[in-house]
């Protein structure tokens, strides 16, 4: 039987290029459109199998590196049909080339399965149904140098690297350099490109040059820590701060200078504001097909009372306004 290969991306309408931030929300919108609780039209609840199978696979950064692999192959026209230049070994093995592998073993390290599960070659019955899947074009035979997802498969998967970055970095994008070992060459030193917008834990995959598929660079996948941030706290690609205000700022009313990740900017504060109240500054965040927001959290301080003058101060307010900040505490 041949099989095509899924495109997970596809039922999302996303790239291949998207954060996990972005696939978690479109996700979520298209689940809420599509769930068969909501949507009774025809074919939703097909359509909804469809979005949460592929959310299955990308929601989950290792597993989405391990299937990207497979889905920049078939983009560069991989052909995963079976052939008659394959050998067959047995039910689920295959041999061609120098190289062995067990299909069975791949999808269920890959995506976590037992054979007939959904996967990238889904709809299948279960692995040993897939009749001549033993030819991947020139993948292996041409390549046998190369690290692939189909070689070696007892070999332990390269794990991404950590890169660790500040929040105006992850803001205005940055540069790292590292080593690697290149054709036998030790410590050949690469300069990685840190794009604009990156989120926390997203999988940076690092291309090799044009036609030298044989690099290490083919694997290699770098994974993004943000440092915490002494002002900032983030949550995708929203960016939290706590601003502290005056009594008066927060009584009357006033217009603050505040510190964004893109500069300063002018905020007016209500009068009457309360601590916990909280303003927000839209596409302010980190960047990214949809920006993300800064949210302003008001911290009202009040200034210590250090002498006579300055306790006289607080007297009055209190004879003043007879204020009881506990009367919602009464029985």
């Amino acid at each position: 039987m041949n099989s095509e290969f899924k495109d997970f991306y596809e039922p999302l309408g996303l790239k291949q290029s998207a954060s996990q931030e972005e696939i978690k929300q479109v996700f979520r919108k298209l689940a809420r459109k599509y769930h068969p609780d909501v949507n009774k039209s025809a074919g939703s609840e097909a359509r909804f199998k469809k979005i949460s199978e592929a959310y299955e696979v990308l929601k989950d950064p290792q597993k989405r590196a391990d299937y990207d692999q497979l889905y920049s192959y078939w983009k560069q026209g991989g052909n995963f049909r079976g052939s008659p230049g394959g050998n067959r070994a047995s039910s689920n093995h295959f041999k061609q080339g120098n190289f062995s592998f067990d299909v069975d073993e791949i999808f269920r390290d890959l995506f976590g399965g037992q054979p007939g599960g959904a996967g990238p070659m889904g709809g299948m019955g279960g692995m040993g149904g897939m009749g001549g899947f033993g030819n991947f074009g020139n993948f292996n035979t041409q390549h046998s140098g190369r690290t692939s997802p189909f070689a070696n498969t007892n070999r332990a998967k390269p794990q991404p690297k950590t890169v660790e970055i500040s929040l105006e970095e992850a803001f205005s994008g940055c540069k790292r350099q590292f080593s690697i070992t290149e054709h036998g060459r030790q410590n050949k030193q690469i300069l990685v490109t840190i794009p604009a917008g990156v989120t926390e834990g997203q999988i940076i995959r690092l291309g090799a040059k044009p036609g030298d598929k044989s690099s290490p660079m083919n694997d290699l996948t770098f994974k993004v820590h943000i440092k915490p941030s002494k002002l900032y706290r983030v949550e995708g690609r929203d960016v939290y701060l706590d601003l502290p205000v005056a009594p008066w700022e927060a009584a009357l009313g006033a217009t603050v200078t505040v510190p964004t990740l893109g500069g300063s900017v002018r905020l007016k504060i209500p009068a009457n504001s309360q601590t916990g109240k909280t303003m927000a500054l839209k596409g302010r965040g980190l960047p990214g097909n949809k920006a993300g927001t800064q949210f302003i959290v008001l911290k009202v301080v009040l200034p210590p009372a250090k002498n006579d003058s300055q306790k006289a101060i607080y007297n009055k307010m209190a004879e003043e306004m007879a204020f009881d900040p506990r009367s919602d505490m009464v029985n």
